[in-house]
C-alpha cells in the first residue's frame, strides 16, 4: 500500500511550535555536517591510499633504478680492474712464464730422467733438446752426476720447451710450451669472457 502523505502540505512545523521547529533545524544541520565530516573523511581516506600507493610505486622505481646503478657500478668497476690487469698478465705470459719455464726444463729433464732409469738399469739414456738449451741441460746433467750413461743431442725443429728422453723401449716427451700456451689461452678467454659479459659503457 502507497503512501499518499506528500500530496497534503506538511502542518507539523506549525503544530511543534517554535522551539520545537527550532530543535528540527538543529538536527538538519548537525546531519548536514555529520554529513559533510564523513564525506571530507572519506575523500581523505582516499587520498591517503592514493598516496600511499604512488609512494610505494616511488619506492618501487627508485630501488630499481638504485639496483641498476649499483649493477653498473659494479660491472664498471669490474671493467677498470680488467683492462688494469690485462697488461700486467700480458707480461706474464709473454716475459716471466716463458723464462720460469726455461728454467724448470732441467728439473723436468732429471724427474723423468731418474723414473726412466728406475724402470730400465741398463742402456744409454738419448736426451734430444733445442739447440739453445744444450748448454744448460749438458751442464745441469754434469752436476747432478747421473748415474746411467747418457747422450745428449740437440734438433732445430725442437721447441725451447721441448725435451725427448729414450732409453730402451721407454720414451718421455717434456713440452712446456704446450702448458705455457695452455696458460696463455686460459688467461685470453678468461679477459675476453669477461669483457663480453660486461655492458658497454
Amino acid at each position: 500500500m502507497s503512501s499518499i502523505s506528500h500530496r497534503y502540505k506538511d502542518f507539523t512545523s506549525i503544530a511543534r511550535g517554535p522551539e520545537e521547529a527550532e530543535i528540527a533545524k538543529i538536527d538538519i544541520l548537525e546531519e548536514k555536517r555529520l554529513q559533510i565530516f564523513e564525506d571530507g573523511y572519506q575523500a581523505g581516506w582516499v587520498d591517503a591510499i592514493n598516496a600511499h600507493q604512488t609512494d610505494q610505486t616511488n619506492i618501487s622505481v627508485d630501488f630499481a633504478q638504485n639496483l641498476q646503478d649499483m649493477s653498473f657500478t659494479y660491472h664498471e668497476a669490474l671493467m677498470k680492474l680488467t683492462n688494469g690487469l690485462q697488461p700486467l698478465f700480458g707480461e706474464i705470459l709473454h716475459k716471466l712464464l716463458p723464462q720460469l719455464a726455461a728454467n724448470a726444463l732441467g728439473g723436468h729433464v732429471l724427474e723423468q730422467l731418474s723414473e726412466i732409469t728406475s724402470m730400465q738399469m741398463e742402456g744409454t739414456a738419448t736426451i734430444t733438446v733445442a739447440p739453445e738449451n744444450y748448454d744448460a741441460v749438458q751442464a745441469l746433467l754434469e752436476q747432478n752426476e747421473a748415474h746411467l750413461p747418457f747422450a745428449l743431442k740437440s734438433e732445430s725443429n725442437l721447441s725451447a720447451g721441448q725435451v725427448y728422453i729414450r732409453l730402451g723401449l721407454w720414451e718421455r716427451e717434456i713440452n712446456l710450451d704446450e702448458v705455457t700456451d695452455g696458460i696463455a689461452k686460459a688467461v685470453s678467454a678468461f679477459f675476453h669472457q669477461t669483457k663480453s659479459e660486461t655492458p658497454d659503457d
